[in-house]
C-alpha cells in the first residue's frame, strides 16, 4: 500500500512545480505588458496631441494677400512736406515681382538688387521726379520708380529676430488670447493702427500686435482703415 501512496505523492510535488513555474511566466508577461504600455515612447501621445490642440498655432512664412490700396491712411505729424503732397519718410510697399532697386533714379543706373516678392514694406526716405529712394529693412538704400511702389500697407514681424515668435492677439491687450504665434520675418497686412496696436491680416487671420514689433510703420503712427482714402506712392 505504501509504493501507489508514493506514486501519488511525487505526482502532486510535480503537478505543484509546474504551477508555479506558470504563474511565474504568467507574471512576468504581465509586467512586460503593463511596462510596455507606461512606459513605451507613445505612452503619453494622447495628452501630447490634447495639449498641442490647446496652443496658438505657429506661422512661419505666409504670402498674405494686400489689402485694397485705398483701405489704409496715414496720418503722420511733424514730417516733411515734397512737392508731391505726401511726407518724407513714409512707408509703402513693393508693387509686384521682380522690381529692380538702382543705384539712382534713372534707368541707366545700374541694378543694386531686385525685390523677388511683392508686398514688401518699405520706407521712402527720398522723391525726384517720378522715381522713389527706398530704404528696407537691412538699411539697404536704392532708387525704384513711382509705379512700383503701392500704397497699400504691409509690415514685417520683428524681422531683426527671425527666431522668435510674437502673439498675434484678439484685442489689443496684453492679456487678450493668442490667436497665433507668427515668427519674425513675416509679412503682414495692415488694417490699422492706434499708435500703439496695430490690427493685422496675416494667414487669413485677423489679429493686435503691438507696433513696436513690427517693421513698416512708425512706433506712434496711426493708419486709419478706411475705404475712401487714398497715399500717395
Amino acid at each position: 500500500m505504501n509504493a501507489p501512496r508514493a506514486h501519488i505523492t511525487g505526482l502532486s510535488a510535480k503537478t505543484k512545480f509546474f504551477v508555479t513555474i506558470s504563474a511565474l511566466v504568467a507574471a512576468l508577461l504581465i509586467l512586460t505588458v503593463a511596462y510596455r504600455f507606461l512606459f513605451a515612447p507613445g505612452a503619453s501621445a494622447p495628452s501630447s496631441a490634447a495639449s498641442a490642440a490647446r496652443q496658438p498655432m505657429v506661422i512661419e512664412q505666409t504670402h498674405t494677400t494686400p489689402v485694397p490700396e485705398d483701405a489704409a491712411r496715414v496720418t503722420p505729424a511733424g514730417f516733411l512736406k515734397t512737392r508731391s503732397g505726401a511726407v518724407l519718410p513714409r512707408f509703402a510697399s513693393i508693387a509686384r515681382e521682380n522690381v529692380v532697386v538702382r543705384g539712382g533714379p534713372a534707368l541707366q543706373y545700374p541694378a543694386r538688387w531686385v525685390f523677388r516678392r511683392a508686398g514688401l514694406p518699405v520706407e521712402i526716405v527720398a522723391e525726384r521726379g517720378d522715381w522713389r529712394r527706398i530704404r528696407d529693412f537691412e538699411g539697404e538704400e536704392g532708387w525704384v520708380r513711382r509705379e512700383d511702389l503701392s500704397a497699400r500697407r504691409q509690415v514685417m514681424i520683428a524681422p531683426w529676430n527671425r527666431k522668435i515668435t510674437h502673439a498675434l492677439r484678439a484685442r489689443p491687450d496684453d492679456g487678450a488670447p493668442a490667436l497665433a504665434l507668427v515668427k519674425g520675418g513675416v509679412v503682414a497686412s495692415v488694417l490699422g493702427c492706434d499708435g500703439s496696436w496695430c490690427r493685422l491680416r496675416v494667414a487669413n487671420m485677423q489679429g493686435w500686435m503691438r507696433q513696436p514689433q513690427l517693421w513698416g510703420v512708425y512706433a506712434d503712427e496711426r493708419v486709419q482703415s478706411t475705404a475712401s482714402a487714398a497715399v500717395k506712392r
